[in-house]
């Protein structure tokens, strides 16, 4: 059994372009419980001997990203701020919780935007893969496990002109 949670705010799987806006305090959250297994394989040596293995196994994954905003498709973000997001995944099984503030994947533009105080295991306030441009943007007091502002999952990054303190 899983769970997926995506976008505490906004979800964009096309054309986005969000500016002078303001995320305070969204939250994303999954939690799977999962099932227990219980498998039994058999296999046949070169003697022709049954031999028997049996294997437990939790299934149960969570994946969360975004704890504002979710963004797959071609995403422009300028003038906004960005605090207090988060994200959380807990589970038995696989935990995957990535961008605080934004989860972005394809085309990303960020510019003159502020990020204090987001949260996620992976990408505190940002998490991106595909092709991402930040400039002249600030991030402070972020967290994360891995990325404590910025994780750049895959792709090309671009980042110029932005500070980062405390994160």
């Amino acid at each position: 059994v899983s769970a997926d949670a995506f976008g505490g705010a906004v979800y964009n799987k096309g054309v986005a372009i969000i500016a002078d806006s303001f995320f305070g305090d969204n939250y994303v959250a999954a939690t799977a419980y999962g099932e227990y297994k219980n498998e039994t394989y058999y296999w046949y040596d070169d003697e022709d001997n049954e031999h028997e293995y049996k294997d437990s196994h939790y299934y149960g994954d969570a994946r969360v990203e975004g704890g504002a905003v979710y963004a797959s498709g071609r995403t422009t973000i300028s003038g906004s701020t960005f605090s207090g997001n988060t994200v959380s995944a807990s589970s038995y099984g696989y935990a995957q919780a990535e961008g605080g503030a934004i989860s972005a994947g394809g085309t990303t533009t960020i510019s003159d935007s502020i990020f204090i105080g987001n949260a996620a295991s992976t990408g505190g306030a940002i998490s991106a893969g595909g092709t991402t441009t930040i400039e002249n943007s600030i991030f402070a007091n972020n967290m994360g496990t891995n990325g404590g502002a910025v994780y750049i999952v895959s792709g090309t990054a671009t980042i110029s002109g932005s500070t980062f303190t405390g994160n």
